[in-house]
């Protein structure tokens, strides 16, 4: 409930105060809710500008949570673009593939890591290859190729 208020707040109200808060709670409440984490850190980063706060509270998402994807794969992309931190990126997205190898944006945003920072067209060319596998509708690891 904590978490749709937040949302609310955020979306509706524009009380960027009352929704973090509301994440907040969601959290304290239920440290694996993955939603109200996630929440948390794209308000933290978007709304506030706050990227050592989306940092720390991507990892802390994953700390409650190893198995959450979306943090893994977000947290790449803060660090990719905010830190320009290649090595931290690389990481993030691999441990967001193992944790669900079906997770075409990680397998997309790998690929365009490599592609883009790496120059390593080969490794770039499978994950692209791994997200359209595991949804042949991807379009974006398609226009990728």
């Amino acid at each position: 409930a904590h978490n749709n208020l937040g949302l609310l707040l955020k979306n509706e109200r524009k009380d960027i105060d009352g929704a973090e808060a509301a994440y907040r709670v969601a959290i304290a409440a239920d440290p694996r809710n993955t939603g109200a984490h996630n929440n948390l850190c794209l308000l933290l980063k978007h709304e506030r500008k706050d990227i050592d706060g989306a940092e720390a509270a991507y990892r802390a998402a994953i700390a409650a949570n190893p198995r959450n994807t979306g943090a893994h794969n977000n947290l790449g992309l803060l660090l990719k673009n905010e830190r320009k931190d290649i090595d931290g990126a690389e990481a993030a997205y691999r441990a967001a593939i193992a944790a669900d190898p079906g997770n075409v944006n990680a397998h997309n945003n790998l690929g365009n890591l490599l592609k883009n920072e790496r120059k390593n067209i080969d490794g770039a060319e499978a994950a692209y290859r791994a997200a359209i596998a595991a949804d042949p509708g991807y379009a974006n690891a398609h226009i990728s190729l």
